[in-house]
């Protein structure tokens, strides 16, 4: 299940890729393309894939009980969706899923034990309705707790997020898997700031503004800071900030965060007091740095 949690890091609305709240959404990759634009979706087929099979029995004795009632509306339907996922009323949530979306979680008990490794929807604000026949598209803005671990990677504070909602039972109800959202990183610039307010307090052999958990790439560039702290008073030097460079070792990075680090990490080359790359998240409101790497990295901007 860790890898899959891994890969649904970013769950919508709370319940789900709205990267809130959702079953399991994971980072929709789109084949070399700007990582920038990475989308997060929700894959609750996923989620089926990587049950944990010794629970099946336990499951199995529930899956197939009734759903809700279905909403008169698509916005109706994604509003009492998520209203239902920031108050953690997943019986509720799970009541309005679409028929493959229920079948794909198994039960209100699997839908509420997965909400314990999934992103928290703290809010959301509706947007433009379309619909098409027997399917809508709902657009919202949606925050999150944001949070930075190894078993949901990155969860961004806020995302634009698609929902889609379909014709079923005589209303409308939300079909998770089909949902989309795309992630809203601050301001990679900010990253240069937080790489040099990070190196100052390293050179004097202090840790600030760095990742909680530990870490991550090489020691021998960070070491050499604290040996640098002679030149505490001089200048940081740092170069343009780009990404991560997936042929430049960032091995530990992905092991730690997942594939999507590529997509949302930032690396600030520095190269006085001590040459080093510095690899930075974007955690709520301020870039943390995560790691170092032995050379800068070259990444595309």
């Amino acid at each position: 299940m860790r890898s899959w949690r891994r890969d649904a890091a970013i769950a919508l609305g709370c319940g789900a890729l709205g990267f809130a709240a959702v079953a399991g959404i994971r980072i929709a990759r789109d084949g070399g393309g700007d990582a920038a634009r990475t989308n997060p979706r929700v894959a609750l087929s996923d989620l089926a894939e990587a049950r944990d099979r010794s629970r099946e029995v336990i499951f199995d004795t529930v899956e197939g009980e009734l759903p809700g009632p279905p909403a008169p509306t698509p916005h109706t339907a994604v509003d009492t969706f998520l209203r239902a996922e920031t108050i953690r009323d997943y019986d509720a949530s799970f009541g309005l899923l679409s028929a493959a979306d229920r079948a794909d979680v198994g039960s209100h008990a699997e839908w509420e034990l997965v909400h314990g490794e999934l992103p928290t929807l703290s809010g959301f604000e509706l947007g433009a309705t379309r619909v098409d026949g027997s399917r809508a598209e709902v657009d919202s803005r949606v925050t999150y707790e944001a949070t930075l671990d190894e078993t949901r990677g990155l969860v961004p504070a806020r995302a634009r997020a698609t929902w889609v909602a379909v014709q079923e039972d005589g209303g409308w109800r939300v079909a998770h898997a089909e949902s989309s959202l795309e992630p809203e990183y601050l301001d990679e610039q900010g990253a240069v700031q937080a790489a040099e307010q990070w190196v100052s307090a390293r050179r004097a052999c202090q840790a600030r503004g760095e990742y909680a958990g530990g870490l991550v790439g090489s020691r021998r560039p960070v070491d050499a800071l604290c040996r640098a702290k002679g030149r505490a008073k001089g200048p940081v030097l740092t170069g343009a900030v780009g990404r991560l460079d997936p042929a430049a070792g960032v091995e530990p990075f992905l092991a730690a965060f997942g594939p999507e680090v590529l997509s949302w990490a930032r690396v600030v080359p520095v190269t006085d007091p001590a040459p080093l790359a510095v690899v930075l998240a974007p955690v709520g409101e301020q870039w943390l740095v995560v790691g170092a790497l032995e050379s800068s990295p070259e990444g595309s901007s």
